[in-house]
This record gives C-alpha cells, structure tokens and sequence, in this order.
C-alpha cells in the first residue's frame, strides 16, 4: 500500500488521537454519506454476556460526493461537543480543529501537487504563534514518500529528517530517521501479508554513545542498533485488525506494552457496524455505528 495514503490517514491521527483503529474514515468504498457512532463501557448480564453499558463518547462524520472527509465531531458522554474537525478541499486542504466552545485551537495546512501528492504540511496552534510545526516531502515516480523533513517554522534551516524505502510493490519496509545534526536516531522495519496489511513492525535505536558517529550517508549495521519496540498485527479476510500485540524492549527484556483484539459485526455492504473491544483479553468497549450512505 502506497505510503502517501498512509501519510494523510498519519496526520489525520497526529491531530485526534484516535487509536486502535476504533473509528475508521477510509473505508468509504461503498459511498458513505455520514457515520454516527457510540462509544459503550462494557457490562455483563446475569448469564455473563457482554452488553452494552455506560456511554462514554460518540461521534459524527459527514463525507462529501468525493468520499472524502469534510466534517467529524466528538461528543462527550453527555451529548455536549468535544472537538469539532472541519475540513476545506481546494488547492491547498486546510483541516480546521475546534474545542467545545467552537473557538479555533489547531490547523493543519496541506499542499499537493499536480498528482495529488502532499508536497508539504504546516500544523499551527492558535495559542502559540511562535512554533508552528512544518513537514516537506519528497517522491519517486511511482508517488512513494522519499524523504520527509520536519522542524519548526522560525528554525527551517534545522530539519530532521526520515528516509523511506519499499518492496517491489510499493510497501513500505524500511524508515530511518535522522535529527537536525544528521546523526541517526533510530530505523523501523515493517513486514507485509500479501493484500499489503503491516503484520509486523520493529523499531531500532543506536545507543547514545554511538548515536553522534553516524551521518546521513552512513550506512549503520544491524549489529550497532538496539532494538527498542516491536509489534504484531493480524487482520480478517477483509483487511480489519483483529488483534495486536505490543512490546517494549528494555535492558534486552520484553516487556508487552498493550495488547488488544477485536470482534465485529457487519452489514450488507461489508462495513463494520458493531465493535467489542478487549485489552488483555478482558472486554473494555464496545462501539457501534450507523451508518449512512448516498
């Protein structure tokens, strides 16, 4: 899957935190003209079944004519808004983030080229003027993100910067990232099942006594890294998570950092509708959706 897709769904979850994959907003292949979901605790009846119990938020999301995004609200228990995403498509797509009192607390600013790939993103926070965060990238002729630099507005001649490279059709295997001085800080490796779902990831880091020999046309071996995080993911027939698995990797012991599963059910069209999820094998929530379409 080509990383460029990734990359606009990445920012999407930079700005919302939405984790665990509990509300998806690319799954409109079936022409969806607005998702309402509930966010449920979960309960146990008399006989031990799982139900719905206390809400704990809910959201709403309207799509355009394209299937694209143009507006999500997140509602707290009480039904009062949260945050309210708003966003313009036109030369440049501008996403628009308000609190509960629809004052303007954050906006991202993306630019594309003629092939509809993201050239650059500016994030600004309305509160402090003086850092907005920047992001530049670079292509092959196949629209796979090169090179991405980052850094400050008021600091631009000091990037960091993430190098990527793919398989022969076009899934991201390899990242290394590097800081603003060129040193390597650490290099993330993906694996792949065949329909192009990330089954595996792990994070490599050099340690601080090595991390300032590296430059950013040196080529630094395995054996120098450290491993610092690993990951496992599997998915249904249909390209949905049903489980994952995540450690962490201190003084050489694994320690799992999380570990979640899933189990849907659908409608005729082949979109989730109801969600139960469970952390450690214990089921924590459960989320529901009507879905709309045009």
């Amino acid at each position: 899957m080509k990383l460029k897709f990734f990359a606009t769904i990445f920012i999407s979850l930079l700005l919302f935190n939405c984790t665990d994959n509990e509300q998806s907003t690319i799954e409109t292949s079936n022409k969806i003209k607005s998702i309402n979901g509930k966010h449920y605790l979960v309960a146990l009846n008399a006989k031990g079944k799982i139900i719905k119990g206390e809400l704990e938020s809910s959201f709403l999301e309207k799509f355009n004519a394209k299937e694209q995004l143009e507006e999500e609200i997140q509602y707290n228990f009480d039904g009062k808004i949260s945050t309210r995403k708003s966003i313009l498509y036109s030369e440049d797509q501008i996403i628009k983030i308000y609190d509960a009192d629809n004052e303007l607390i954050e906006k991202l600013i993306i630019t594309k080229d003629h092939m509809d790939n993201i050239t650059d993103t500016k994030f600004i926070r309305e509160n402090d003027k003086t850092s907005h965060m920047y992001s530049i990238f670079e292509y092959d002729d196949k629209g796979n993100i090169l090179v991405k630099q980052s850094g400050l507005k008021e600091n631009a001649s000091n990037l960091s910067k993430t190098i990527f490279e793919y398989d022969s059709i076009g899934n991201n295997v390899l990242q290394k990232k590097y800081n603003f001085f060129d040193g390597l800080e650490n290099i993330l490796k993906n694996d792949y099942d065949n329909n192009g779902n990330r089954t595996s990831y792990k994070i490599f880091r050099l340690p601080i006594d090595k991390a300032v020999d590296f430059t950013l046309n040196s080529k630094a071996k395995e054996e120098d890294l450290v491993i610092s995080y690993s990951g496992y993911t599997k998915y249904d027939t249909i390209g949905n998570i049903v489980s994952s698995i995540n450690y962490s990797h201190i003084a050489n012991q694994e320690k799992i950092t999380d570990k979640n599963s899933f189990k849907y059910e659908y409608d005729k069209k082949g979109n989730w509708i109801k969600k139960i999820v469970f952390e450690f094998d214990s089921p924590k929530k459960i989320i529901e959706r009507s879905i709309e379409y045009q």
